[in-house]
């Protein structure tokens, strides 16, 4: 059965249902208990359809008084359900009719069988293939009768309880599709429908953009338009979404905004004061879209000359069960009909556990923004005691091959400069979006960190006058990833008699230079685990704790060597010390009080020294107090102490 087990409704939860687009809490329920999640593959769990509140009782909607509604008085019922058998399988079911032969609550239920005999059974099927006749996705088929002179069923009952098994990660509702009550006059019970929920895997983390990211274009002048598309990638069953898109009023307005026509509900409102605009959209229950999705599209006015950040903020969405899809990354817009160029490292942050000691990278140098550009040229330093220069490869940004390349490279003092010029015919060359033209490969010398230090740049245009702009270095770090146990120390007695409890420190230490680690402590006696601790530290931070062993049933004269292990976190660099062996603990023979290993004239005479003492006194000796009542030195720990004299550890 599943370990873990999340319940739609406590027992003494009263659901409210509507009827007529009223609330009413006397209405009567029909629901799938409980709600699983967290069950892992290849185990199994149980369901139980259960129907609430049916009383002897009838509704009259308040605009037609003449119309009454029954609620309860349940003489027959026609119920079918449907689930993914891809995730999980129907193993069996009890149908538990009528309620005399299942008078106590049927668990998961917390409720006595349904319907009073005698009874008829008209349907009980199971086709994980489907059924014929049924409504459409229909897997399951109960339907049963009362006979006369069976009285009607009122109150709480299960209809029925279902085993299925985990077939693996996935989710699925267990739906209620179709469902008949009828009263003893053969009138139909208004009631309310809960379906089940099933679910064992963890959401993938989507990403939301817009697309283009990046709109540079000084010929969007002001009355220019534009649009851009708001996007989700990598998602699985979106259902809905909102999310918030903000803008810079002084530079753009809003002009249009259409939501993906695929979601037939949608929302949207400009508060143009705020620079903000609410979206959103959904599909029909249990209908949901995966992958790459365009949500909606913004058209744009440009109102003057600027730049605006086109951010996405306040997103929710939400897929076929309800649940929150987390965002894993967000890619924001930004809008300028100003050129600003600018020369960079590419990617501007290398920082990569998975690199090491004799890997080899690539990084570029980027320009973007830049109009009539007839050549460029740079230089690059580095750590020498971290990277190594292998190579560098020029890339021309359009077709053109009229140039010329110069390269000064000095690996000893860590620098590259390269100058990259064109001639005639070549034609002068515009950049927007950020291009790479220059590859640089290094190889990693050593663990550590460096700058890429980008300057003496220049870029020029065909009459060799400088076009100004700006530079931006880049940051590679190798990231050492390394947990270790510094120390283990046992603070308390560590020669005991069975049952003592020894007290162990374990200090645990990130040696880690970038990363917080979260691993498990573990402290071991030879092979057997004593505890588990999980820790999360920051960089170099280290932590002590204190673990308690529990030497109950251990055999005397038996010594136990003490260690402590950390786990191993993704790609770290040295294991070699994430075990310690340290300290050992003996378990000594019932009245050993000095601990040699037999009980002798030594220990008659400590506890002597001892005896009448109570637990505190200056000459109190916590070993000697081996027989109850404990807490003194008395007549019978002696007794016990001369009954066992002269044993020895052989």
């Amino acid at each position: 059965m599943a370990s873990s087990v999340s319940l739609i409704f406590e027992t003494t939860y009263k659901p409210k249902v509507k009827a007529n687009g009223q609330l009413h809490s006397n209405f009567p329920y029909l629901y799938i208990y409980p709600e699983i999640v967290e069950v892992e593959p290849n185990e199994e769990f149980e369901v139980a359809v259960v129907i609430f509140n049916l009383t002897d009782a009838y509704y009259t909607p308040p605009e037609n008084p003449t119309l009454k509604y029954p609620l309860g008085n349940l003489y027959g019922f026609d119920i079918q359900l449907g689930w993914d058998p891809d995730v999980i399988e129907y193993v069996n079911h009890t149908t538990t009719v009528p309620v005399e032969d299942y008078p106590d609550p049927q668990p998961p239920s917390p409720y006595p069988g349904i319907l009073h005999e005698p009874y008829f059974q008209i349907k009980d099927e199971v086709n994980e293939t489907g059924i014929p006749g049924a409504a459409p996705g229909a897997l399951a088929w109960v339907a049963y009768s009362s006979l006369d002179p069976a009285e009607p069923f009122n109150g709480n009952g299960t209809v029925a309880v279902i085993t299925f098994h985990v077939k693996g990660i996935g989710s699925t509702f267990i739906k209620i599709i179709s469902s008949t009550l009828v009263d003893v006059n053969v009138q139909p019970i208004s009631h309310t429908v809960q379906n089940g929920y099933f679910s064992n895997y963890t959401p993938q983390p989507a990403k939301v953009g817009v697309s283009p990211a990046t709109i540079i274009n000084s010929t969007l002048s002001p009355c220019h338009n534009f649009s851009i598309d708001i996007y989700a990638q990598e998602i699985v069953e979106l259902n809905s979404f909102e999310l918030y898109l903000n803008y810079n009023t002084s530079v753009l307005d809003i002009v249009n905004i259409t939501i993906n026509p695929i979601f037939p509900t949608t929302t949207i409102e400009v508060m143009e004061e705020q620079g903000r605009a609410l979206l959103g959209g959904s599909l029909p229950e249990d209908a949901g879209i995966s992958n790459y999705q365009i949500l909606a599209s913004v058209d744009f006015h440009v109102t003057d000359v600027g730049e605006s950040y086109l951010n996405i903020t306040d997103i929710t969405l939400l897929d076929i069960y309800g649940n929150s899809i987390p965002i894993g990354s967000i890619e924001n817009g930004y809008f300028s009909n100003m050129l600003v160029t600018k020369m960079r490292v590419y990617p501007p942050e290398l920082i990569e556990s998975a690199l090491k000691i004799g890997d080899k990278f690539t990084i570029a140098i980027q320009i973007e923004n830049v109009i009539n550009m007839y050549g460029y040229s740079f230089k690059l330093t580095y750590d020498t005691d971290v990277l190594t220069y292998l190579g560098a490869s020029v890339i021309p940004p359009d077709s053109q091959a009229e140039f010329t390349v110069e390269q000064d490279v000095n690996d000893a003092e860590g620098y590259i400069w390269i100058k990259v010029q064109y001639y005639e015919p070549a034609t002068p060359i515009s950049i927007y979006a950020a291009k790479n033209v220059t590859e640089i490969t290094f190889l990693i010398q050593n663990y550590g960190m460096t700058v890429l230090d980008l300057c003496e740049t220049e870029i020029v245009d065909q009459y060799n006058t400088q076009i100004p702009h700006e530079e931006e270095d880049g940051f590679f770090a190798t990231m050492i990833r390394d947990v270790a146990i510094l120390n283990v120390e046992i603070v308390s007695a560590n020669v005991v008699y069975p049952g003592r409890i020894v007290l162990i420190n374990v200090t645990a230490i990130n040696l880690g230079n970038m990363t917080t680690e979260t691993f498990n402590v573990t402290v071991y006696y030879d092979e057997n685990i004593i505890a588990t601790e999980r820790v999360t530290l920051e960089p170099q931070a280290n932590i002590t704790l204190t673990f308690q062993f529990d030497t109950t049933g251990l055999e005397p004269c038996n010594n136990f060597t003490i260690w402590a292990e950390a786990s191993s976190v993704p790609y770290e660099v040295d294991l070699s010390n994430n075990i310690l062996h340290d300290g050992w603990v003996k378990i000594k023979m019932l009245g050993d009080i000095n601990g040699d290993g037999k009980i002798d004239i030594l220990d008659v005479t400590a506890a002597g020294y001892s005896y009448g003492s109570h637990e505190g006194d200056s000459n109190w000796n916590p070993d000697a107090d081996i027989a109850e009542p404990y807490g003194v030195i008395d007549i019978f720990d002696i007794v016990t102490l001369t009954y066992h004299y002269g044993e020895t550890c052989t």
